[in-house]
């Protein structure tokens, strides 16, 4: 049997592989023609160097051919790169005679070869270029369960390229995959256009050219493909039933929005739009994947611009894109589709959705939060919206009310602080008041101060290092100009207006030395809740 050099066999054995199925994609390898192989018949070997030796260290032939003869067997090769020019030819010569070996220094032989002479295997060209990763879950969206060998990985051990991969990478909106990779977390899946990069949580401590088992989170994965045909057949009922294309899709942890344009939207649109959703996804249309040539592809809901072979996801009598991501085989296992607030952004309108068991979880969770809020009123759920609107109008009112109050509290307390205060040599009442709380809360009491004449007022938070001045037109003092300069002077950050300015203090501490610079004695102990 002729051992093949395309592709990456299935089974392993210690490391490397023993057998000759080819599991690579056809667009990702060839093989070799009988013209190829020198005359190579049923008896002969093909002297290879595997993937995941040479041609995974991007080895080039180097060196002049060489041959032994041990027991009636010639075999002839090309000595590669310094990694494998320590390969004896006698130890490949022994080995042949054994049905299967494991692999010496990067060559491997499969299947015994008879001791009669046969004739010399081709010398095989070596890549140039880093091999691609085959996409396993391009064909295969459930497959959770894989192994494949070491392309490439970097100094650290936490970014490794494989021959194939089962993890999705972030694309197309759609969230990467997580999982494990070798037993150790994979946390991100980066698409390096023809090879894809898995970054792990902790190193990995193995070589170009080793095998690993590979485990994708199906539970997040499920969830993605739930999502991912769901927004695929929203796009295509708001395009072909309301006329309203899909500009933008985004796909989160929480929730997904899908950009639409549209004229005038209402919930009893919503509603509607749900409701046949829904309708669509009982129906379980089934849900294809196919490779197509660009030129040939028709149907597609947006044209792509893409050359060469489309990967298209079909569902049934509703939808054909071309995508790459990853969708379940019927429009049935989308369980449910959630559409939850509509929204005008950018001249687009924006609407969120959820399907599946995020659609059932949030439902749920939307549920319990209503039921909570019915029984803290004590009333039925469905009373909740025309008791919500009472409770508000009542708090608008109330708030007005304490407003009024307030100003009054203000004006009284103004003005017997204004009459226990001593004008100075300029006729100027420079009063100041530490409060609790935030300075602008005090604001309506330094407003009723100044309004009286002749007086500039600091309001100071001695915790927050808060301050707020005004001051009286009749002063003559400019508030801003001169609270910036003090503030300036110990560290501190302000501005305003001549009559009204506010700034802080990074180290309260330093609000004594400012009041002297704005020749303000230091603050009153009344306080103000």
């Amino acid at each position: 049997m002729k051992a093949e050099s395309h592709g990456a066999p299935r089974s392993m054995t210690a490391g490397w592989y023993s057998d000759t199925r080819c599991h690579t994609c056809s667009n990702a390898c060839r093989r070799a023609t009988p013209a190829e192989s020198d005359g190579a018949g049923a008896g002969s070997a093909r002297i290879v160097s595997t993937t995941a030796g040479a041609a995974g260290a991007g080895a080039t032939a180097a060196g002049a051919d060489v041959s032994t003869r041990e027991s009636g067997l010639t075999v002839k090769k090309r000595l590669l790169q310094p990694a494998l020019e320590t390969v004896s030819i006698a130890s490949v010569a022994r080995a042949a005679r054994r049905p299967s070996i494991r692999g010496v220094g990067g060559i491997s032989i499969l299947r015994k070869i008879p001791s009669a002479s046969f004739p010399v295997a081709r010398r095989f060209p070596i890549p140039t270029r880093p091999r691609m990763t085959d996409r396993l879950y391009y064909t295969d969206a459930r497959l959770d369960r894989f192994t494949a060998a070491v392309l490439d990985i970097t100094n650290d051990g936490r970014r490794v390229v494989l021959d194939r991969t089962a993890f999705y990478p972030t694309s197309g909106g759609q969230p990467h995959d997580v999982g494990t990779l070798g037993g150790i977390a994979v946390v991100d899946v980066i698409d390096e256009d023809d090879r894809i990069a898995h970054c792990l949580a902790d190193p990995i401590g193995v070589p170009v050219g080793s095998v690993l088992i590979g485990q994708v989170d199906m539970t997040r994965r499920v969830d993605h493909m739930q999502q991912h045909t769901g927004q695929h057949l929203l796009s295509a009922l708001l395009t072909d039933e309301f006329g309203w294309p899909t500009v933008s899709v985004h796909f989160g942890d929480e929730s997904n929005t899908i950009d639409v344009t549209c004229g005038n939207f209402d919930p009893t649109t919503l509603a509607a739009i749900e409701r046949r959703a829904n309708t669509l996804i009982v129906q379980n249309r089934r849900v294809t994947v196919s490779f197509e040539n660009a030129a040939e592809a028709t149907g597609l809901r947006k044209p792509s611009d893409r050359d060469g072979e489309l990967r298209i996801v079909t569902i049934e009598g509703i939808d054909r894109s071309a995508c790459g991501g990853t969708h379940v085989d019927g429009t049935g296992e989308i369980g449910a589709l959630l559409l939850r607030r509509a929204e005008k952004t950018k001249g687009h309108t924006r609407i969120e959705f959820i399907c599946g068991h995020r659609a059932v979880s949030r439902a749920r969770l939307d549920a319990e939060l209503l039921t909570r809020a019915a029984r803290t009123l004590s009333a039925a759920p469905q009373d909740l919206p025309g008791l919500v609107e009472q409770q508000m109008q009542r708090l608008t009112e109330g708030e007005r009310e304490r407003k009024r109050l307030a100003g009054e509290l203000a004006r009284y307390q103004a003005t017997a602080m204004w009459t226990a205060s001593v004008p100075d040599r300029d006729g100027v009442r420079r009063i100041t008041v530490s409060v609790t709380g935030a300075v602008k809360d005090a604001e309506p009491l330094a407003q009723q101060l100044v309004a009286l004449g002749s007086c500039a007022v600091v309001v100071t938070n001695s915790e927050a290092g808060g301050v707020l001045m005004a001051t009286a037109a009749d002063t003559g003092i400019d508030a801003g100009q001169q609270l910036r300069a003090a503030l300036q002077g110990v560290g501190g950050r302000g501005g305003g207006s001549p009559r009204l300015a506010q700034g802080t203090v990074p180290d309260p501490a330093q609000l004594h030395r400012m009041l002297e610079h704005l020749g303000f004695l230091p603050p009153l102990p009344e306080r103000l809740a």
